[in-house]
């Protein structure tokens, strides 16, 4: 099998754009973002920044979530 380069960009104003999407067509419930495997591999401190309009953030790792703890302290982190 070949390597290939594969870049990402994620774009956090389309990220944001998107949940504000999302929160307005939910009907008013809570949205929350899953965030795995370190932001997908693409660091949880550069994807944080985008997912401030969450209502709360999912996470997996215990370390991830005391990472999200330190920056926010209000909002639910499952």
């Amino acid at each position: 099998m070949e390597n290939r380069p594969i870049q990402a960009i994620i774009k956090r104003d389309a990220v944001r754009h998107n949940i504000s999407l999302i929160k307005k067509l939910s009907g008013g419930v809570n949205v929350f973002g899953v965030v795995k495997a370190d932001g997908y591999g693409h660091g949880l401190s550069r994807i944080y920044s985008g997912l401030s309009d969450l209502d709360g953030l999912a996470v997996i790792e215990m370390e991830a979530a005391a990472y999200l703890r330190s920056q926010d302290a209000k909002r639910p982190i499952l």
